[in-house]
């Protein structure tokens, strides 16, 4: 059964001004989440961008932007005030030691993981996300494709409108 939801769409760089506003986000957090955003946005491979739907959530006290391949988060910016919600594959967690703690690693581990393809749910910290090196987007652009070839229910609608050729 494929659902489809309903709501306004709006341009990203609208969405990202004022979730940021919503979220009084200091300059240099902000800049860190812009960074973030497009590396996340650039890291998706052109062969599975048709796929990918981006949303965002306001409130008057939250605000986010997030990106579904088929009905697969991709990943949640900001999660929190200064957290980030990623998919990364299974076999590549072992490149995260080289940023973050086996402790650390573990309890991202343990959180939540998903059952229809080998991906975790990370949660980080907008810090450690700033840490990725190319090893680690490319570890994301993998889980991406994972997520591509995964079983689908339903279809995610946009409400943001993205431009895959220009960063914000």
């Amino acid at each position: 059964m494929i659902y489809i939801m309903k709501a306004k769409v709006l341009k990203e760089y609208e969405v990202m001004e004022e979730m940021l506003k919503q979220k009084n986000i200091n300059d240099d957090l902000r800049g860190k989440i812009i960074k973030i955003y497009n590396t996340f946005k650039f890291s998706v491979p052109k062969s599975i961008r048709n796929i990918c739907r981006f949303r965002y959530y306001m409130t008057k006290r939250e605000g986010y932007i997030k990106m579904y391949i088929y009905n697969y988060r991709a990943f949640l910016l900001p999660y929190e005030q200064n957290k980030v919600q990623i998919i990364y594959p299974q076999d590549e967690i072992n490149t995260l030691y080289s940023i973050m703690s086996e402790k650390r690693i573990k309890q991202l581990c343990n959180f939540c993981k998903f059952n229809t393809f080998p991906c975790y749910v990370l949660y980080l910290t907008v810090d450690e996300v700033y840490k990725f090196k190319k090893e680690h987007w490319n570890c994301f652009k993998n889980a991406c494709i994972l997520a591509a070839h995964a079983p689908y229910t339903k279809i995610v609608k946009d409400t943001v409108t993205v431009n895959w050729g220009k960063r914000l």
